[in-house]
């Protein structure tokens, strides 16, 4: 891609494999197949790039069948080959509704220095996206500031997805024109319609935006949802760009840096297919080469600890340190005499403590800690500090 920008990912990935030998094909069917050798898992070992991790006898044994399949049909693999065994770290995962998601990529988007991609399987103007359309507004006005351009892609199915880069977008809305086209390109009169609400590009313009509709009739459905920026941070999520306030899903999104973050971008050029236009900043610079630095961390957060624009207190070093329940009254304390139970008597010889003997504690019981309801010093409010009479509902 870095010698030839002119031709698009898919021209390139067909011409590096598309006479890929399948002359030592195995059929499944075939009685000559054998149990996996340690010599088979040393073979797939060799496949990957672990750098300094060691990967275990049943993950090898997962990636030695993954591996098998790439005979049949290298693309089967949605990765170039050498890229599908990686290494990397995960600094962060974040387990909640959409929006604390989508509040962490904004972040992220906001302090691009090149380009970002995005992909979704759904896209709809929502609160979800209004913090990626108030980042993208932010970004542009930072991009001006350094006179400098963002590239952006985006394939999403718009109504159901969307793929960002250097401000490119790919999403996935069947079309009859698919049948000849999978990946179609998109308007930004379609991507700023009011259904999906991206920005216009006065709205952003130190922002180039390209974005596709990939879909492959009839059920071909491109489902992917990550966000890779500038080829050093990746996030990869279960959820769309979709939420509304009253959406209660649970998601999960993982951040990802280091090599694995080639892999990801490799995806991401190959189910692009098309030219990219404009190209990529970032196509000559591999997330293994390093150059990730961290420190606009301390940066994010002002002399309280607060992340800036926000109250809750959330830097390392400065978060309060609080206790385990809800009132100082509820802190169970130890055993007032510990000596028994820490350093029990030998040979024979006596203690203060005897098997009949109950430590001296002045906590409450294990049951009323979990079943508050029967305690009407315990079970309350939090919210008044008034308690709860018995039998009241606490929902």
């Amino acid at each position: 891609m870095a010698k030839e920008p002119s031709l698009g990912p898919g021209d390139i990935y067909q011409r590096l494999y598309e006479e890929h030998d399948q002359s030592q094909i195995v059929d499944k069917e075939s009685p000559n197949v054998k149990e996996i050798t340690e010599e088979d898992l040393e073979r797939a070992a060799q496949c990957g790039r672990w750098g300094p991790t060691k990967p275990s006898t049943t993950f090898l044994r997962i990636y030695h069948d993954v591996l098998c399949t790439l005979d049949v049909n290298v693309a089967q693999a949605v990765v170039s080959p050498p890229l599908l065994g990686t290494c990397g770290v995960m600094p962060l995962t974040i387990l909640s509704i959409v929006p604390d998601i989508m509040r962490h990529m904004s972040n992220l988007i906001v302090r691009a220095e090149k380009e970002i991609v995005i992909a979704t399987n759904y896209w709809i103007f929502s609160v979800a996206s209004r913090f990626v359309n108030n980042a993208l507004k932010e970004l542009s006005h930072r991009a001006q500031q350094r006179n400098q351009r963002i590239v952006m892609k985006a394939s999403p199915f718009f109504e159901s997805e969307l793929c960002l880069t250097r401000n490119q977008l790919i999403y996935d809305r069947g079309s009859p024109l698919q049948i000849i086209e999978n990946h179609l390109p998109v308007s930004e009169q379609t991507y700023t319609s009011k259904e999906i609400g991206l920005p216009p590009s006065e709205e952003i313009p130190n922002i180039d935006i390209q974005a596709i509709n990939y879909h492959r009739p009839v059920l071909g459905t491109f489902h992917a949802k990550f966000m890779i920026v500038d080829r050093k941070f990746a996030v990869v999520q279960s959820n769309n760009i979709q939420a509304c306030l009253d959406n209660p899903n649970l998601e999960m999104a993982c951040q990802l840096e280091g090599p694995i973050v080639d892999s990801l971008y490799d995806m991401m050029l190959i189910s692009w297919c098309n030219k990219l236009e404009p190209p990529l900043p970032s196509i000559s610079s591999p997330a293994a080469a390093g150059d990730i630095s961290g420190s606009f961390h301390d940066d994010q957060f002002n002399a309280k600890g607060t992340f800036r624009g926000g109250s809750a207190v959330l830097h390392p070093q400065l978060v309060p340190k609080l206790q385990a329940y809800g009132r100082p009254g509820d802190q169970p304390t130890c055993p007032t005499t510990t000596d028994g139970v820490l350093h029990p008597v030998e040979n024979g010889g006596t203690s203060d403590l005897t098997p009949k003997q109950e430590p001296v504690s002045t906590s409450v019981s294990p049951r009323q800690v979990l079943h508050p309801e029967g305690n009407a010093e315990r079970g309350g409010d939090f919210r008044t500090g008034e308690p709860l009479g018995q039998g009241h509902n606490i929902f």
